[in-house]
């Protein structure tokens, strides 16, 4: 079976499905990668089932999965000819299928034989009299025609005169009206014109808001960013989550990162679209307001797709929030939920394969405490909580001892001054522990010392 891009930047294109499965969204690692509006980092998944069939579900995302135009909420099994919608992308689902890429061309019309030329019954030269003619018969004044087949006698000198004065007095009037007209339409356009927003003080501040309100909950998420410092707010009512953190002085180069990339974006020339409706009972508003230079604009987005520069702007926030720590104080339950099962998921894969590679281990405990960071924060506490702290502590337990293994082969190999072995000790041990820790910074050092050793010693031998 195939998948087969029905419109936007892709149209035309397809995408074989091999089981057992693929996985379509924003972020770079998905199968089918699609940045296009209303499309969630890791949006909706396509599995391969026992029985020979495709299933189709929704991973959680903000937006939804929609199937013949109607949301899923479960995984649903999917028919050849099925047409699929994530986000603003159209995609059909079927084992082959063309996309008309021509359209019937309109009839050409026939030509018409051009009329034959209108003899002047006063000779080439006599200009001012055609025009006068002319003029006279468009306004209506021009005398009844005959039937007579006589040609018309030419009209005297004088009358003449008076046809062609006629003529360019209308044209005056004409040319009067137009340039008073233009002026007016000018005018009033200026006085409504909008003037733009001169920011004085701050030459750059953000606002975003985002709530979330069902049956039973209000979610509330805000971020400000004004005079070079941030703060950030939650309230969850129902699960008694509260939080507050201000950072007095921001880190220039994150500022700089955040602002490039807004202005980066075209948010300046959207606006807000009409309001939708709550989706299973969710009502979702998010609300951002940003300022620099002399422009000022405010976006809000409700029960709806945002536009792309509004999402990529959303995303630049959980980096910077998660560069002092704060990602998961901007996220609801179901998306702490997904990200934790994600985590979990990923650092059991890695567990269970870490004697493969040695950094296996390393990124296996990252893991863990990401999905217990997440999970922390239920009440009761989920099984996979339990499961990832169990396991943490293992893989913790494994890793000391790695170390530990390492660390004592290297000094046995410098005693017997194996500096190859010492050397290859070392770069286990540098796989294994983290690159930003002590322990790293000093076993490279240590390698770099036993490699100049080795070197010296082998243009030694050659003497």
């Amino acid at each position: 079976m195939n998948l087969y891009f029905l419109n936007g930047k892709r149209k035309g294109e397809q995408f074989e499905l091999v089981p057992p499965g693929i996985c379509i969204g924003r972020e770079s690692d998905n199968d089918i990668q699609l940045l296009t509006g209303g499309v969630s980092r890791y949006h909706a998944k396509l599995e391969y089932t026992e029985d020979g069939k495709w299933k189709l579900q929704d991973l959680g995302s903000t937006n939804g999965t929609k199937l013949k135009g109607k949301k899923i909420h479960e995984p649903v099994i999917l028919e050849p000819g099925a047409e699929i919608t994530i986000g603003e992308q159209l995609i059909r689902f079927d084992k082959d299928y063309r996309i008309a890429q021509e359209e019937a061309a309109p009839e050409k019309p026939t030509p018409r034989s051009p009329a034959p030329p209108v003899q002047n019954p006063y000779g080439e030269h006599d200009i001012t009299e055609k025009i006068g003619i002319d003029i006279f018969q468009k306004s209506g004044q021009s005398q009844s025609k005959t039937n007579s087949s006589k040609p018309a006698e030419p009209a005297s000198p004088k009358k003449r005169i008076v046809n062609l004065l006629f003529a360019l007095l209308v044209t005056i009037l004409a040319c009067i009206a137009l340039l008073v007209f233009i002026f007016l339409t000018a005018a009033q356009q200026k006085g409504q014109a909008r003037q733009p927003v001169r920011i004085s003080q701050n030459p750059f501040f953000l606002e975003y808001e985002k709530t979330i309100v069902s049956k039973d909950n209000v979610f509330r998420f805000s971020v400000s960013i004004e005079n070079n410092s941030a703060q950030f707010k939650l309230n969850d009512l129902k699960y008694q989550r509260r939080f507050s953190k201000t950072i007095a002085q921001v880190d220039d180069e994150l500022l700089k990162s955040l602002v490039n990339e807004i202005k980066g974006t075209d948010f300046m020339k959207i606006s807000s679209d009409p309001p939708g409706s709550p989706a299973n009972g969710l009502d979702e508003t998010r609300i951002l307001t940003i300022g620099y230079d002399t422009s000022l604009n405010q976006v809000t987005v409700r029960n709806n797709y945002p536009k792309s520069s509004f999402e990529t702007i959303e995303y630049a926030l959980n980096r910077f929030a998660d560069d002092y720590g704060l990602k998961t104080i901007s996220l609801s339950q179901k998306e702490m939920r997904l990200e934790a099962e994600r985590s979990f998921m990923k650092a059991q894969e890695l567990f269970a394969n870490y004697q493969a590679k040695p950094e296996n281990l390393r990124n296996a405990i990252l893991r863990y405490k990401i999905a217990i960071d997440f999970l922390d924060q239920f009440d009761p506490k989920p099984e996979e909580w339990s499961i990832a702290k169990r396991r943490l502590a293992e893989a913790e337990v494994l890793m000391r001892k790695a170390v530990k293994d390492a660390e004592f082969n290297i000094n046995v190999y410098y005693k017997k001054r194996d500096y190859a072995a010492a050397v290859a000790e070392c770069g286990k041990l540098l796989h294994i522990v983290d690159p930003e820790s002590k322990a790293y910074q000093k076993t490279r050092d240590l390698k770099i010392t036993l490699e100049k050793k080795l070197s010296a010693r082998r243009k030694k031998g050659k003497r």
